[in-house]
């Protein structure tokens, strides 16, 4: 049963639409097609060796190389003052080294507490939690190596040119004193 009736001359129409038929060979068609058209124009090749800028060094490598540079000069001046002595050490005081071990222990006691709070949990639940405690286990063991080298005296510092500058000047000051009296 048709909802609508159809008659065969709308029938015929619509399979024409859709069934288009052509009698035209589309091979042979293409192929003439190809054998009498023109050929594309050639593009021009440029000649990169007739530019400009050829055989320069590009912007942004010239800035490359002037970092490079003042690296290199930086650590030519950093040999230059470490071969010429001027790095000079001077032995750590014994109240100041007391008061940094204090300090310190003063830190490892609390990053302790903070790494014991982390610890008593049975389980550790988020990955947060595990990055803190992998901290503080790190920060424990620099501690506690410092610790380890301020308790065996004597204890060397590095002092920068100025401060060692400044030290030699004081010593040459106590000792023209002492000579004037």
């Amino acid at each position: 049963m048709r909802l609508f009736p159809v008659s065969r001359a709308f029938f015929a129409r619509f399979s024409q639409i859709h069934g288009v038929k052509s009698g035209m060979n589309f091979v042979r068609y293409n192929a003439i097609i190809n054998l009498l058209s023109r050929p594309p124009a050639a593009k021009k090749e440029k000649n990169f060796l007739r530019k400009k800028e050829y055989g320069e060094v590009p912007f942004y490598l010239q800035e490359v190389k002037s970092q490079i540079a003042a690296e290199y000069d930086f650590v030519r001046s950093l040999r230059r003052q470490s071969q010429a002595g001027k790095l000079q050490t001077r032995l750590m005081e014994e109240p100041e080294r007391q008061q940094l071990l204090a300090s310190l222990r003063s830190k490892w006691q609390q990053i302790n507490n903070e790494y014991q709070n982390l610890t008593f949990k049975s389980q550790i639940d988020t990955i947060g939690q595990e990055r803190r405690k992998d901290f503080c286990e790190q920060q424990l063991l620099k501690i506690e190596g410092f610790i380890d080298k301020l308790n065996s005296p004597p204890v060397r510092v590095v002092c920068p040119p100025d401060e060692a500058q400044q030290q030699q000047q004081q010593q040459q000051q106590q000792q023209q004193q002492q000579q004037q009296q």
